[in-house]
């Protein structure tokens, strides 16, 4: 037996091991999740609790008007304080409008006739869930080859919400339809199975606190 008949099956044995190694390492970037674990931003937000809760408070009662610049309401004050010792990068509103009994057709027949006389965006300023980015951005916001985008952040929402089935569901219509169903889950440390294109799940912390994960595919 001659030393190549040795060194070939040995090449081709490291060749499978390269790819089986390729493989396993290929899977492990593609299902691994790169952002903070839910229990960092439990404990950010249990230990700096009093300071969100006093922004939003602030964000709230800012008076805002058609001729005034009021993107920049946190530059006012000692606010910029408070969003440095809160740990914060941004806050904003998001749809729909939670007005209390969410989910009566009375209340969204209520919230349509508001919209048809606001002129601005103040009912959403005042009874939107609101979206709190936490800082630094880059710390809660990755780039990923699977969903291009992925990030978490808190979420706050002014009114009680419905949970069924696994489900986060948003104030009703005056068709009486749910204006959104929000998968839940008990973990947001791994990337949800079936995870839709742009889709946010949730996980509850609190009954109006929730951590939400995102992807920007």
């Amino acid at each position: 037996m001659n030393l190549s008949s040795l060194i070939r099956p040995l090449r081709k044995k490291n060749a499978w091991l390269c790819m089986l190694i390729l493989i396993a390492v290929t899977y492990f970037l593609w299902q691994r999740n790169p952002l903070p674990k839910d229990e960092e931003l439990i404990a950010h937000f249990q230990a700096h609790r009093a300071e969100f809760e006093e922004l939003i408070r602030r964000y709230r009662a800012y008076e805002r008007s058609a001729n005034k610049d009021t993107s920049l309401w946190f530059k006012e004050g000692n606010t910029p304080a408070l969003y440095k010792q809160a740990g914060v990068e941004s806050i904003d509103y998001e749809t729909p409008i939670w007005l209390p009994n969410p989910y009566s057709v009375e209340t969204a027949k209520k919230i349509d006739a508001l919209l048809t006389t606001a002129k601005d965006f103040s009912l959403l300023y005042k009874y939107g869930a609101l979206k709190i980015q936490l800082a630094p951005v880059h710390r809660y916001y990755s780039y990923n080859s699977r969903y291009v985008a992925v990030w978490k952040d808190l979420y706050f929402i002014p009114e009680v919400p419905r949970i069924e089935d696994g489900e986060l569901l948003g104030p009703i219509y005056s068709n009486g339809k749910y204006s959104y169903r929000e998968r839940i889950f008990p973990s947001l440390n791994r990337f949800p199975d079936y995870w839709k294109d742009f889709e946010c799940v949730y996980r509850q912390i609190e009954q109006q606190w929730f951590l939400r994960m995102c992807n920007g595919h």
